[in-house]
């Protein structure tokens, strides 16, 4: 009989061979499920509490995986079910699941899915790709001075937490994000305004979060942007490929402009409406 469990410090371990590190990093939600009668682990979910202005506060799934040898015998469906149950305790709005498309993996996920009642969404939080050489990075604005993750002080990480909650974004564990191609921006009277977030895992990029000050937007984006990738082309092959979800429907344009109108749109979260 499969049972599920939230994975914690004394079980982790039995678990731990199923995620890696990075989405134990990212993620606050962890459960297992496992075999009662053998007490072997056949599957994870791990998942993010995400709270912002266009989905109000919602459970984001970044991984579920369910070994070989247990598939289609209802581990991931309870999986998603303890998911449910708590998404309905802890008040959330949705329950997210991105996913990236043509491949076939992700097309037999998407069946999985829609058996479970969650529905693709259109234009709400979209998925872009491009490549690294797709980005133009524009000029670096000198209304703002640009500084790395790697160079911020543990005070200053703190300072933009607040910055970021304060405009309803979750921001996790510093260790997550690539120091050396995540900036921040600062006025010249040395006031945060804004940051750009980016990691890499599988050998893609991944642009994590992008927040400014309202009243900066376009410029706080241009700088930040041009910081990244200057930074991200002495690193990474030309290539490399991008990935970001813009929460922000606003941001759109402003990065179809940077990458000369290349990103395209890859994907869509699939979407469960907690009644």
């Amino acid at each position: 009989m499969i049972k599920v469990t939230k994975i914690n410090e004394k079980n982790r371990l039995l678990f731990l061979p199923a995620v890696d590190t990075l989405t134990l990093a990212v993620c606050d939600i962890l459960f297992g499920a496992y075999d009662e009668k053998t007490n072997t682990a056949c599957g994870i979910l791990a998942a993010e509490s995400v709270n912002n202005g266009q989905t109000g506060y919602s459970l984001t799934i970044r991984q579920i995986y369910v070994d070989e040898a247990w598939r289609r015998k209802g581990v991931g469906t309870a999986l998603i079910h303890a998911l449910m149950d708590l998404s309905v305790e802890a008040g959330a709005k949705a329950v997210l699941c991105c996913h990236l498309e043509p491949a076939e993996e992700d097309q037999d996920l998407s069946l999985f899915f829609e058996a479970l009642d969650f529905k693709r969404t259109k234009d709400a939080l979209p998925v872009y790709g491009f490549r690294l050489s797709e980005i133009d990075p524009g000029n670096d604005n000198t209304r703002f001075s640009c500084v790395s993750l790697k160079s911020l002080e543990k005070g200053e990480w703190r300072d933009f937490i607040r910055f970021a909650d304060e405009r309803s974004a979750v921001i996790n564990v510093r260790s997550y994000y690539d120091e050396s191609i995540s900036f921040f921006a600062y006025d010249h009277e040395a006031v945060l305004k804004g940051g750009i977030l980016c990691s890499r895992r599988g050998g893609v990029l991944y642009v994590d979060e992008v927040l400014v000050a309202k009243e900066d937007r376009t410029s706080a984006i241009e700088a930040l942007l041009y910081h990244a990738v200057t930074a991200a082309r002495k690193l990474y092959s030309a290539g490399t490929e991008i990935g970001i979800t813009l929460s922000d429907p606003d941001q759109e344009m402003v990065l179809k402009e940077l990458t000369g109108f290349k990103a395209e749109k890859v994907g869509s979260f699939v979407a469960h409406v907690v009644q």
